[in-house]
């Protein structure tokens, strides 16, 4: 399958006044999930909305070759994310949609009637991710995997309850060459770093091993 992801841009409240989000760090949540995805055989395109003015047309054109859309939902991004799923189906009403991410964790039924989503995943998408795209090809039941609320006819149905996954060791690294394109590490319209800029996870705890992270920049 051809999956297309979008990153919505926010602003941030500075005093009264709200600015841009700015391209701070990559969307890693996003990332995490692309890799997961190629390394399965599906085709994966990353759009990040605030490293990247919105263009309609490629927008369109990007949409029009893609199988299903999944979209990361911050709180602060919430209401460009309303507005973008609204031009998603505006020019594919049948594409699926997909959301994740903060927001639809602690909101996840209201995200999903919020954004007219046709999927909304609770908790850790890098479970969940494969299963979504057997489902979306017709293999799998919705109703069969953990952490998923869906549009089903005028009603909504939950899937199983949402899953931890206890081995991180089993979640590969990013597919950060998704996003080799844009330049990070921006704060108020001003680049604070010279150079690439990216970011990483770390557990609590554990050790990273910096020559193996940074090969696999």
């Amino acid at each position: 399958m051809n999956f297309l992801f979008l990153y919505p841009p926010g602003d941030w409240a500075f005093g009264e006044q709200k600015v841009p989000h700015d391209p701070f760090t990559p969307p890693l949540g996003i990332l995490y999930l692309s890799r997961i995805l190629e390394e399965k055989g599906h085709t994966v395109e990353i759009i990040d909305f605030c490293a990247e003015p919105l263009d309609e047309t490629r927008l369109r054109k990007a949409i029009l070759s893609s199988d299903a859309i999944g979209m990361s939902v911050l709180t602060f991004t919430l209401e460009n994310a309303i507005k973008l799923s609204e031009l998603v189906k505006e020019i594919d009403t049948d594409i699926p949609l997909v959301i994740g991410g903060p927001h639809c964790s602690l909101y996840p039924k209201q995200s999903l009637s919020a954004l007219n989503a046709d999927i909304s995943v609770e908790g850790e998408g890098e479970g969940v991710i494969l299963d979504i795209a057997e489902a979306l090809n017709g293999e799998k039941e919705l109703s069969e995997i953990n952490g998923v609320c869906y549009q089903k006819g005028d009603k909504i149905k939950v899937g199983k309850s949402p899953k931890v996954i206890e081995n991180l060791d089993s979640i590969p690294f990013p597919a950060r060459h998704l996003v080799k394109s844009y330049k990070y590490g921006h704060i108020l319209g001003a680049k604070f770093v010279k150079g690439n800029f990216t970011s990483m996870i770390r557990a609590g705890g554990v050790r990273i091993n910096l020559d193996s992270a940074h090969d696999n920049l």
